[in-house]
């Protein structure tokens, strides 16, 4: 019962790909199916081989281990565990590649990847449970499809090292709410967070050179982006679109991008018809760019220390407005005091 379940799941998700992600469909669905009628079977307790590694599967745990890349998966031949009540995957030390379809359609929802992997390959954690996953700095290369359909996963950040990444990455991560891309990165390829409703909160760093045509499509939660001015390219429906019941291409109502002038954000902007906002001449204290300071600088700095947002680049160096190199709720209350006009400057 559970092989034949999981090669239904396996020929509809390929259906589902196949027909493009203008739909999401919630790996919750078919969670849902399988669970009740499973019985937790650990049938591999002793070492078997994937790859260059191994791994066991002891009560709920898949364990894999040993030193190189894990074997490649597929729909059509998906991995010994996948018909198994995988709960918890530990990638140990040592493993240094994560296979295509390694974990697609594992119901786990706690994943710990060791600081040896430099790659993970197509569709590895596609259509699993998980909520959060901490990507070693050690990564390198991320495959297409890599998270996609993981609806339940709530933040991601992007290690630096990673030079190469494949499309729709997180395409249709419909509970993604917070995306992170640290110093290095250099692409955010087409279709990258296609379809993230709940995406809010996007942290680009300055050095990242192009965003891929629809990367942030249909992200209906995000009315707002800060652009570096090193972003040379923005593609086609990059930012601000979405496909409503009508239409494809609606452009978001609100939608402001933040950059400097003459830059591709500003170019971007003015040829897609949305607000756009000079980070130029920002002073001291207005962190939302709106050319006042006011108690919503406040409630931005709060945010961005208690972590329900992160600032970009361009919005620290307003945010420190006591002139420390940090960014605290002294800044915060040296705000309050002007406003109260105890104090008749910041910085």
């Amino acid at each position: 019962m559970r092989k034949g379940f999981r090669k239904a799941s396996a020929l509809l998700s390929a259906l589902v790909m196949s027909l493009g992600t203008a739909s999401a469909v919630s790996a919750d669905v078919f969670a849902a199916e399988s669970v009740g009628d499973r019985d937790v079977v650990d049938a591999f307790e002793e070492e078997q081989v994937t790859g260059d590694c191994t791994w066991t599967l002891d009560n709920g745990v898949l364990t894999v281990s040993g030193n190189g890349a894990m074997a490649d998966y597929d729909w059509d031949e998906p991995a010994p565990w996948a018909s198994e009540d995988v709960r918890k995957i530990v990638i140990e030390q040592g493993v240094t590649v994560i296979g295509s379809h390694a974990f697609y359609c594992c119901f786990n929802d706690e994943i710990i990847v060791a600081d040896s992997v430099v790659e993970i390959r197509d569709y590895a954690f596609a259509f699993t449970n998980i909520t959060k996953i901490d990507l070693p700095q050690s990564v390198t290369s991320m495959g297409e499809n890599a998270f996609c359909y993981c609806t339940k996963l709530e933040r991601i950040t992007v290690p630096g090292k990673v030079s190469s990444m494949g499309s729709a990455a997180f395409v249709d991560c419909t509970g993604l709410k917070y995306a992170a891309f640290l110093e290095g990165v250099k692409e955010i390829p087409s279709r990258t967070f296609y379809g993230c409703k709940s995406l809010k909160n996007v942290t680009i760093p300055d050095g990242v050179e192009s965003i891929g045509p629809s990367a942030f499509y249909g992200c209906t939660a995000m009315n707002k982006i800060t652009v570096p001015e090193s972003i040379r390219t923005i593609g086609e429906t990059a930012i601000g679109y979405f496909q409503s019941s009508e239409r494809w291409n609606e452009k978001l109502d609100g939608m402001t991008i933040y950059g400097q002038k003459g830059s591709a954000a500003e170019s971007y902007a003015d040829e897609n018809g949305f607000a756009f906002v000079s980070t130029d001449d920002a002073q001291i204290g207005d962190v939302n760019f709106d050319g006042i300071i006011s108690v919503a600088d406040v409630t931005a700095i709060q945010k961005h220390i208690a972590e329900l947002d992160t600032f970009t680049d361009a919005q620290l160096d307003p945010a420190d407005t006591n002139g420390d190199g940090e960014v605290n709720i002294n800044d915060a209350t040296q705000i309050q005091k002007y406003i109260a006009e105890l104090i008749d400057h910041l910085g």
